[in-house]
């Protein structure tokens, strides 16, 4: 799925660690302020977007069809096979 090991060991890191910190900003109080308002809305947003960085780093390493089937793959017989 991924061309070097070290690359999924990355995202999978990069996951957990900006998750975590999305965590710790919803439950500390100290966050919970509207001085902090637009961090929190960064956070989440860097969340969300790092979802999407491995999805991006494959369909530029790959054809889009190869990345759709290794995603989605085939669940019937009668489906098409890449």
């Amino acid at each position: 799925m991924y061309c070097e090991k070290w690359l999924s060991i990355g995202y999978g890191i990069m996951s957990v660690t900006l998750c975590a910190f999305a965590f710790v900003v919803s439950v500390m109080d100290k966050y919970t302020t509207s001085q902090y308002r637009q961090f929190r809305a960064l956070v989440f947003v860097l969340v969300g977007v790092s979802g999407a960085v491995p999805i991006v780093h494959m369909v530029n390493t790959d054809d889009v069809t190869s990345t759709v089937f290794t995603v989605h793959p085939p669940t019937s017989r009668h489906d098409p096979l890449p």
